[in-house]
Parts: C-alpha cells; sequence; structure tokens
C-alpha cells in the first residue's frame, strides 16, 4: 500500500501543485510557514541567504525570496498579521523587516510580476496610521516595510495575478 501511495499518490499530487495558479501556491507557502513547528528555523535560514545574496548582488535571488516571504505577511491569519513584526522566539529578525531588507536590497532589479502582486496583498496588511495596539517597535518595523515597497506595488498591477 505504501509503495502504491509513492509510486501513483505522490506524482499526481505534485503535478497538481504544479498546475495550481501563482496565488495558491503563494497560499500554500504562506499556510506552511504559519503552521511549521519552528517559524525562527525558517526564518534564520532566509536570513543567512539573503546575506549572502546581498554581498554577492544576486538580486533575482534577493527577489525569489521576498516573493515568499511576502507570502508569509500576505496570507497570515488575520488574528495573527500584526504580531509578524516582532520576531519569533529564537530568531532575530521579524517577517516584516526580512522583507523590508529583502526589498531595499533589490537593487535597481525590476520587480516581478508575481511580487508585484503578493505585495499588493502585504500593503492590505499594513497598519493603519493611527497604529492602535502596536507597540512603538512594530510601528516602526511596519513603517520601514512600507518606505521599502516599491512604487509598483502601489497601484493594480499584478492583481489579476492573484485573484483567485
Amino acid at each position: 500500500w505504501l509503495k502504491l501511495v509513492s509510486i501513483i499518490i505522490v506524482p499526481i499530487a505534485r503535478l497538481a501543485l504544479s498546475l495550481a495558479s501563482p496565488a495558491m501556491k503563494l497560499k500554500e507557502h504562506g499556510r506552511k510557514f504559519h503552521e511549521h513547528r519552528r517559524p525562527e528555523v525558517v526564518i534564520k535560514r532566509y536570513e543567512k541567504c539573503t546575506k549572502d545574496w546581498i554581498l554577492r548582488r544576486e538580486h533575482k535571488q534577493i527577489l525569489k525570496y521576498a516573493v515568499h516571504v511576502a507570502s508569509w505577511i500576505a496570507f497570515a491569519p488575520v488574528q495573527s498579521a500584526h504580531s509578524l513584526a516582532s520576531p519569533p522566539p529564537g530568531a532575530d529578525i521579524s517577517p516584516v523587516r526580512l522583507l523590508a531588507n529583502l526589498l531595499g536590497a533589490r537593487g535597481r532589479e525590476r520587480v516581478p510580476e508575481r511580487l508585484s502582486g503578493v505585495l499588493l496583498r502585504v500593503r492590505e496588511r499594513l497598519p493603519k496610521r493611527s497604529a492602535h495596539g502596536l507597540a512603538h517597535g512594530e510601528y516602526e518595523v511596519w513603517q520601514q516595510l512600507r518606505r521599502s515597497l516599491p512604487r509598483s506595488s502601489r497601484s493594480t498591477h499584478g492583481e489579476q495575478m492573484l485573484d483567485a
């Protein structure tokens, strides 16, 4: 039975995921991050790679990771969205600050449509100007992200991709 599952069902599941819409893939990526037993490990891995790519100016890799991190924020459960500005226990950086760093390090690289679309969702998660219920440090982290968002995420460019 297990052999049958590994031979037939697993490849079919992989094929279904590969055919899924970009929005479904991003939602799945965000869900997996939020359900991970140790999100601090994931954040540390992304942070380490980010530092290496910034030093080597590998902007395409930076933008690829930015899509993933943006999906953590864009598709976070509503009740935990604002807490993403604080690092989870055991991590040195929050997902919001990590995304701000990634976007700030992109150089003059054009923002791909996939990233532009998910950044529209991230923009919806930004706290309003009043910032009620946020500690001063958390609000500053969100402001850093707001300043690092490319202008294209302020328009409707890429929005069709995420309408699913």
